[in-house]
């Protein structure tokens, strides 16, 4: 016996029925690609911060070299320090260098905190601070107990 065969629109009609998803798979692929994109932002949002926060470090650490070797370039340079003159062991210090000058004159220079900013005076008037604008220093004391 011979099967009867079945007319090709019939088939066709099957094959279309099947090409959609459903609306269940619809609401699947969608939370996956929220889900996936949320991520994403999430990251993105960290890596941002990330970035400030290691560009803000290298900001306070080329503020400090900078303020270090300024430093450190006068005391080389000094002949003494004014130990009556300088308030050492204190959070509000003072230190006051004597220095030559090439024409063999002497002069002062006075390293000092104020207002959050280490300040610079030259033979009692001042010149300016050592500290960027945007950087703000506080000393702490360590002492033996």
């Amino acid at each position: 016996m011979r099967r009867a065969r079945r007319p090709i629109k019939h088939m066709l009609r099957i094959s279309n029925r099947q090409k959609g998803n459903t609306l269940a798979e619809m609401l699947v692929y969608v939370g996956l690609v929220a889900l996936l994109f949320l991520v994403i932002i999430q990251s993105a949002f960290a890596i941002s911060k990330t970035s400030k926060r290691s560009r803000s470090f290298l900001d306070i650490n080329s503020a400090a070299v900078s303020a270090f070797s300024r430093f450190s370039r006068d005391v080389r340079r000094a002949t003494s320090i004014d130990t009556v003159q300088s308030t050492l062991g204190a959070s509000s210090g003072k230190l006051v260098l004597n220095l030559r000058q090439t024409d063999g004159s002497n002069s002062t220079l006075t390293f000092y905190l104020s207002d959050a900013k280490v300040k610079i005076a030259e033979n009692g008037t001042y010149t300016g601070d050592i500290t960027q604008d945007n950087m703000a220093v506080s000393i702490s004391q360590a002492r033996e107990a």
